[in-house]
């Protein structure tokens, strides 16, 4: 029980309830009981909450009210009793609505289960005692009627919503008994429907909001559903998913081509909002779609999820010129999943023997400009190269433009011209099909604020900051998955200076391991940071300039622990109460990580999880959470103070030793130390001119594996094959990041190789190791990854590899150690590269 505000709440959802609970206080204003088992409500079930105005009864297994179950509710406002079994022409008893006199929003629907067939004519129970009732969600069954339930009486019923739908029938007749204040139908799921007659919607003569959404009757046949409003205003007509693929017959076919006839109606209303989504249409006729004798009522038009273009000919081009110009109080436009045509089709030269050229080259028709109004060429600096420029005139008043996964062929090289951008606010070009991001002039000044750019490669436009500046220079949110930005940030590419004032920032799922430090020098305004799925091993050092952060996102990375200066400016930042969350990352419970876990728990930021219970991996490579970890501190790191001291004891010794025999030390080695310093100068040439890599192979292996890879691999590879091989436990320098060192390590190699054996799936890097050679091998840097597999079965294989196993050579050890497996392991090596 909760008091909100003066009202007491009771919260008594999902316990497993049979009955109405009769100890709760007689003045609770709410009572929750969704979720629960209750059957049968009986008479004076709730005679005890007077005062109660709002009853949620959803999600039970209700099948029978007695009619006096509500007998006392006289203040009762709101009362919801969905997805229930409640069976309209036997599941209410007369008269038990007459108890709720001042109820203003009923909901008795999606209580069609599989038991109700209603396959005669069924009787609605009676609801005109409820003067005061205006929104009504119930279900719209085969064969109803409504001459004995008593709507005509309810004056005040606004809103009617039919939340799931058996009807086969849509008649004149159907109905004629509801009441005429009705101002706002939403019919749902209809998927049955044989007959559809004109006058259908005729009683509704004050209709404002018509939604048809998944009502399987064709879009033709949806628009003479408003044959009855004519001339008049309305306020939203929305059709979605009323024609169906698989209904698809020679009268109505999925492949819509909308034409004169069927827009009749339609084309006489003045409506704010227009929405005809996934309609099946594929084409209009000239007049038809795109006119409209009061263009100047809309607000809002979606055509999402239809296969029709509107530069489909030069006449359709200028309908739809016209048709932005007459829009003028039009706010949001939205043309998205539109999957029209593919670009750069290949058809297979190998296979069509037809239309030939002399070069053996299919020859198809390419797409033409001339007189096309939209569209004023100019000659580039190349030889027989032109350069379209598009002006795109907006609607003088338009906020939102949507173009989302719109899939159409694009010329090569354009630019834009968008004139009238003024109230521009939001721009959704996300997944747009294009290999070339266009050079964009405003005729005058804009304000787009939001902007989704996600799945347009940021190489396309990312290091053009003279051409797209101005597109960017005002957004305070902006969406960038997909955009391949950790590989264009290794390319040079400095994205976040395009946004200047940016506030919230989605980059996520881009396969980003690295940040530069200044990354967000010019981002002071950024507060919400979203940089989950990701490949960061730790929290970037970029974050402590964002002086206004209040939201980070790094979930699902590969984050391990927190750096202690991370951790002193996430503790800098109360009381601001940063946000931080981390949820989806394996973190690391050693030695080496003790003093993060005892900090997540003293610390005062934010996290995703309030208990705090992350995933953790300990030395073992068992995994537990880190709220154990903490609880049973001392159980698992007693042992690290005693390791911390002989540590300190063995360097103090050496420290002796080094100070004592200087001299020697460096008379002895002095070529080694000369060689070394050689080495140092010579790998830092080679990586800076790319002349080549410093290994010829990186070796991946589990603890199970290891007297094997040193005993045979490594001999093989180095004394027989005199190949230069990186070994991470002998390689790697003391004291150095391993994630760095491995990155690095991989980075600098022609190719790796995993040997798979029973402990690969439980080891600690392995990880890791596999999606930075992905990352390389994406790249182009890396030339092979080798699989080698022993005894170990397919369950042994890390699911990290399956998702790239494409890009692999796999190689079956056999069990004799025959020279077979060798001679198969040297041919994947000196193989050419497919």
């Amino acid at each position: 029980m909760k008091q909100e505000k003066l009202e007491l709440t009771a919260d008594c959802s999902n316990l497993g309830l049979t009955r109405v609970p009769q100890d709760l206080n007689h003045t609770i204003f709410a009572l929750d009981l969704s979720k629960n088992r209750i059957k049968i409500l009986g008479n004076n079930s709730f005679e005890r909450y007077t005062q109660l105005a709002v009853l949620t009864i959803d999600s039970n297994d209700l099948y029978f009210l007695d009619a006096d179950t509500f007998f006392g509710l006289h203040n009762l406002v709101k009362l919801s009793m969905n997805n229930n079994k409640l069976n309209l022409s036997t599941a209410y008893s007369n008269g038990i609505f007459s108890h709720t006199p001042q109820l203003r929003y009923l909901d008795i629907g999606r209580n069609q289960v599989t038991t109700h067939k209603y396959t005669t004519l069924t009787m609605y129970p009676y609801f005109g005692d409820m003067k005061n009732l205006q929104t009504l969600y119930l279900d719209l069954v085969n064969l109803p009627v409504f001459n004995s339930s008593g709507l005509y009486k309810l004056k005040n019923l606004d809103t009617v919503r039919f939340s799931s739908c058996t009807l086969e029938e849509m008649l004149n007749g159907t109905f004629v008994d509801m009441p005429p204040s009705v101002k706002q139908i939403y019919l749902n799921n209809c998927e049955k429907v044989k007959i559809v007659e004109a006058n259908f919607l005729k009683p509704f003569l004050n209709l404002q909001v018509l939604e048809l959404c998944g009502v399987f009757i064709h879009l033709s046949r949806a628009l003479e559903l408003l044959y009855p409003f004519q001339n008049k205003n309305m306020t939203s007509i929305i059709f979605k998913r009323v024609t169906v693929d698989f209904q698809d017959s020679n009268k109505y076919p999925y492949a819509v081509r909308v034409t004169r006839e069927m827009m009749k109606y339609l084309q006489t209303i003045c409506v704010d909002d227009l929405v005809l989504a996934e309609s099946g249409i594929v084409d209009f006729e000239p007049g038809s779609l795109l006119t409209y004798n009061h263009p100047e009522c809309f607000k809002r038009i979606v055509f999402t999820g239809n296969r029709f273009s509107m530069r489909d000919g030069k006449s359709k081009t200028m309908e739809f010129i016209t048709f932005q110009s007459r829009t003028i109080n039009l706010r949001v436009f939205d043309y998205s999943y539109n999957p029209i045509k593919y670009s750069n089709i290949d058809y297979g030269s190998d296979y069509i023997q037809s239309n030939n050229n002399s070069d053996g080259e299919y020859q198809y028709e390419t797409l033409q400009h001339e007189n096309n109004p939209l569209v004023r060429q100019n000659v580039s600096p190349h030889k027989d190269q032109y350069i379209y420029t598009y002006t795109v005139s907006l609607p003088p008043n338009l906020e939102a433009l949507r173009f989302s996964h719109y899939l159409t062929p694009t010329d090569s090289r354009i630019n834009l011209m968008i004139k009238r951008a003024q109230n521009l606010r939001h721009l959704d070009v996300s997944y747009f099909q294009t290999s070339y991001f266009p050079q964009i002039y405003f005729d005058g000044d804009h304000n787009i604020e939001f902007m989704n750019m996600s799945g347009i490669d940021a190489n396309l436009y990312c290091l053009k900051h003279s051409k797209v500046k101005s597109l960017f220079q005002n957004l305070s949110a902006a969406v960038m998955q997909n955009i391949k930005l950790g590989q264009a940030i290794l390319s040079g590419c400095d994205i976040f200076n395009l946004l200047p004032v940016i506030e919230n920032l989605d980059v996520s799922s881009n396969n980003m391991w690295f940040l530069p430090k200044n990354a967000f020098m010019y981002n002071n305004k950024l507060r919400i940071l979203n940089m989950k799925i990701n490949s960061f091993t730790e929290i970037p050092t970029a974050v402590t300039a964002l002086s206004n952060l209040e939201f980070l996102d790094l979930r699902n990375n590969y984050i391990q622990s927190i750096n202690e200066t991370i951790r002193k400016w996430l503790d800098q930042q109360y009381p601001r109460m940063l946000k931080l969350y981390l949820g989806g990352n394996t973190f690391s419970c050693t030695c080496d990580t003790m003093d993060f876990v005892k900090w997540l728990f003293t610390t005062k930021t934010h996290f995703d999880r309030p208990q705090k219970d992350f995933d953790c991996r300990l030395s073992n490579g068992s995994v537990i959470n880190t709220l154990h970890a903490n609880t049973n501190f001392h159980d698992l790191f007693s042992h690290c103070d005693s390791e911390t001291w002989l540590q300190v004891g063995i360097g103090l010794i050496v420290a002796f030793f080094v100070c004592a025999v200087p001299v020697a030390i460096i008379i002895s080695y002095r070529w080694k130390i000369t060689f070394y310093i050689y080495k140092k100068f010579r790998r830092v040439v080679e990586k800076g001119l790319r002349q080549k890599c410093q290994y010829d192979v990186y070796l991946s292996y589990a603890e199970d594996s290891q007297s094997w890879v040193i005993n045979s691999l490594r001999p093989k590879l180095e004394e027989t094959w005199k190949m230069k091989v990186c070994i991470g436990d002998r390689d790697f320098l003391v004291g150095e990041s391993k994630s760095e060192a491995i990155a690095n390590a991989i980075s600098e190699s022609r190719h790796v190789i995993f040997f798979i054996s029973k402990d690969s799936k439980d080891e600690q890097w392995l990880r890791f190791e596999i999606d930075r050679a992905r990352y390389e091998k994406d790249a182009n840097f890396l030339q092979k990854i080798i699989v080698i597999t022993g005894k170990a079965d397919m369950g042994c294989i890390p699911d990290e590899l399956c998702h790239i196993w494409k890009d692999v050579i796999g190689v079956t050890w056999p069990d004799n150690e025959s020279d077979n497996g060798w001679q198969t392991l040297k041919l994947a090596l000196w193989s050419e590269l497919s």
